[in-house]
């Protein structure tokens, strides 16, 4: 049996910082850009690295997974490709990348851009068996309709109707 690595997908993000600096759209999107590869790793600079090696974390510690990395999409580091370099050089035969929470269900980047970026991975890298895992998500689960109760009980004070 192959050495199986695993990539844990998440999008990455400018900080809420950069993102409060914008007024409007294209400001916003202005502020994408390599600069936002500089930032700090350490933790608290930014949530989106801090929640997916949570994430990454806890799936290592519950599943028990050997050789697990998380990596992103856009605009921060570790990128996928070098996400995919780390697990290899775990010894990984077969890396199977696997959308984070931001990709669980069907959208544009589960269905169109991520499956496009690992078959470039896979393409500069044809000793190594890649395999994306499409989403599946595509009704809601108790337990996330349950949360997203409990968020809007406390934000409004409010229960919510029976």
């Amino acid at each position: 049996m192959k050495k199986i690595g695993i990539l844990i997908i998440d999008h990455g993000d400018i900080t809420p910082e950069m993102a409060r600096q914008s007024k409007t759209r294209k400001e916003h999107l202005h502020l994408f850009s390599d600069e936002v590869k500089k930032f700090s790793s350490s933790p608290g600079a930014n949530p989106h690295k801090d929640s997916c090696e949570q994430l990454t974390g806890l799936l290592i510690k519950k599943g028990g997974f050997k050789n697990l990395e998380g990596g992103y999409m856009d605009f921060m580091h570790p990128t996928l490709e070098e996400a995919f370099k780390k697990v290899v050089e775990k010894g990984a035969k077969k890396v199977l990348f696997v959308g984070g929470l931001e990709f669980l269900s069907e959208g544009s980047h589960p269905l169109v851009d991520l499956p496009e970026e690992v078959q470039e991975i896979a393409e500069k890298y044809p000793e190594i068996s890649v395999k994306f895992s499409p989403p599946t998500f595509k009704s809601f689960e108790d337990r996330i309709v349950n949360m997203l109760i409990r968020k809007v009980e406390t934000e409004s004070k409010i229960k919510a109707c029976p």
